[in-house]
């Protein structure tokens, strides 16, 4: 590649960043929008998008009829709990990371009761 193809590529690459970082990254201050608008209706009324979804929802839940004879029917009346209590019963060890059959020992960080030899 000659001089001449090395330098004009070289302007070339520097134009492009130019522009990608301008497109991606500077944000047109005349245009005035931005990443995070707001519906002019909906700031005019002091509501955002995400207030507007709640409300609705909360006006279904208000339309919302329950109907309660299923509680005053004798066969829902009827029906028998058979559940077991349950017993309360010992709390398990006090530190369930310990090895099981002796206390950790300090000096090989191994258990001390379940030590083993090889033969």
């Amino acid at each position: 590649m000659s001089k001449k193809n090395k330098v004009m590529l070289v302007v070339l690459l520097v134009i492009l960043a130019f522009f990608g970082y301008r497109f991606m990254f500077k944000k047109d201050a005349s245009s005035g929008k931005s990443d995070l608008a707001v519906d002019a209706g909906a700031e005019a009324s002091g509501q955002s998008a995400i207030g507007r979804d709640l409300i609705v929802t909360i006006s279904k839940l208000k339309s919302l009829n329950l109907d309660d004879s299923l509680f005053k029917d004798p066969i829902f009346n009827n029906l028998s709990d058979f559940s077991i209590p349950l017993i309360p019963q010992e709390v398990g060890r006090s530190n369930p990371f310990s090895p099981i059959g002796g206390s950790a020992n300090p000096d090989n960080g191994g258990p001390s009761g379940d030590k083993k030899t090889k033969n």
